[in-house]
């Protein structure tokens, strides 16, 4: 709701949402946003093809009309697809959709009712997708596909696991990634190696990189630590080389050779190190929604700048902490 409503609906002093509301209040709530004729407009435009359903190509597009930011956008339709997708079917029916609203709104404490027409008004006259921003919308989709496509495969990649798990140079890639020798590849260890690897490979840029690392992590990290342990990181590894359509051996091979060949400017290492504490804390606010729809307090980060690209933290945090509670109005 950033780029249409921050000035618009703040400046028509709506009423603003109690986070604390009973669970009678919010099952009325819901059960209004249902039957709302706005509620069902707004389906309307989400719903590019029509179908009643929304696809992910369908809440990123709608998302970045609302913020302008196609990698934030495709970042947060991810996650509001982990939180409200159980079953895999890569799509939302009107009734999770109607969840996901009513959450962003109250993530901004913005009331639906009365910002509803503004909200509506902004997404008619929001700008079509240019073909830049269309070209990051597809690879994140694949992305995205590829890591459900994978999670379905998980039985069958525990033999390969095993099986990598006794190759030496696994453990020896392992160490290169994990350069605090403790067992574990934090956040900001994977970051930093896949900036390397990112750079020698897609030549995309640091806030790519950060968005692409943290949603591994998040697809990874199964015992939920925010950090990955060898048959965590083994398991990527496997999946990463059947993605790419690459012999195990040779993608182990060259994703060392990365870490040897590439270094890191001083300024991104200091930018990734400054955002990793608050992305470790919104992977961990995830995983707690994922798992049981427990609500947690996001981290708040302060103002940062680097390459003359300021990091609004403010900004950062209501990008991507709309989705306090998925069960805020189940």
């Amino acid at each position: 709701l950033h780029r249409v409503t921050k000035q618009q609906l703040e400046s028509e002093s709506h009423k603003r949402y109690s986070l604390t509301m009973t669970s009678t209040t919010k099952k009325s709530i819901y059960a209004s946003a249902l039957s709302d004729e706005r509620m069902k407009e707004l389906f309307s435009i989400f719903d590019q093809d029509s179908d009643e359903t929304l696809d992910f190509v369908e809440v990123a597009t709608a998302i970045y009309k609302l913020q302008g930011d196609m990698d934030k956008s495709s970042f947060q339709a991810m996650h509001f697809f982990l939180v409200l997708d159980k079953d895999d079917r890569r799509r939302l029916d009107y009734e999770q959709f109607v969840r996901l609203l009513l959450n962003v709104f109250a993530g901004y404490g913005v009331n639906f009712f009365k910002a509803a027409e503004t909200l509506i008004e902004g997404m008619k006259k929001a700008d079509d997708i240019g073909l830049w921003d269309l070209s990051t919308l597809k690879i994140s989709e694949n992305v995205y596909n590829s890591h459900r496509d994978m999670a379905k495969d998980g039985e069958s990649d525990i033999f390969e696991v095993m099986n990598i798990l006794q190759y030496a140079k696994l453990h020896d890639l392992f160490n290169l990634y994990d350069t605090s020798g403790d067992g574990m590849i934090t956040l900001e260890e994977l970051l930093l190696a896949c900036r390397k690897f990112h750079k020698a490979t897609r030549g995309i840029d640091i806030y790519s990189t950060i968005n692409e690392t943290t949603t591994t992590m998040l697809f990874y990290d199964e015992d939920k630590n925010q950090t990955l342990d060898k048959n965590e990181f083994a398991l990527c590894v496997v999946r990463f080389a059947k993605v790419s359509y690459t012999d195990l051996p040779d993608m182990i091979d060259f994703l060392a050779n990365t870490i040897f060949l590439e270094e890191n400017s001083p300024e991104e290492e200091e930018y990734m190190k400054f955002v990793v504490d608050f992305e470790s804390k919104k992977i961990k606010s995830i995983q707690q929604l994922a798992e049981n729809g427990s609500k947690s307090d996001l981290p708040t980060a302060h103002g940062y700048v680097m390459k003359g690209k300021e990091y609004d933290g403010d900004i950062y945090r209501k990008n991507f902490g709309t989705i306090e509670s998925p069960e805020l109005f189940a």
